[in-house]
């Protein structure tokens, strides 16, 4: 392989600080990036969203059984519903 010349070296160096710099500044929008997702002593939006799928999963359950009661009580209201009143005795 053929030594480089001085163009060929300055050319490489040149490429190279380019190539750092891109690197450096890539990585500033990263950590930007990161503390927006994870949160800098403040919740994060990874933080809000799993807090947003929870609440949605309770809001599910609380559906879930609303309809569970209320099918039960359709399916078997008619036969309860003079316990209920007090007038089953």
């Amino acid at each position: 392989m053929e030594p480089l010349t001085k163009e060929q070296s300055d050319i490489i160096v040149a490429d190279d600080l380019q190539f750092r710099l891109h690197v450096m500044e890539s990585l500033g929008e990263l950590r930007t990036d990161m503390r927006s997702l994870v949160g800098n002593g403040q919740p994060g939006r990874m933080d809000k969203l799993e807090r947003r799928v929870e609440r949605h999963g309770w809001y599910i359950a609380l559906a879930v059984g609303g309809v569970g009661v209320l099918g039960f009580l359709i399916s078997n209201g008619i036969t309860l519903l003079p316990t209920l009143l007090g007038s089953g005795k």
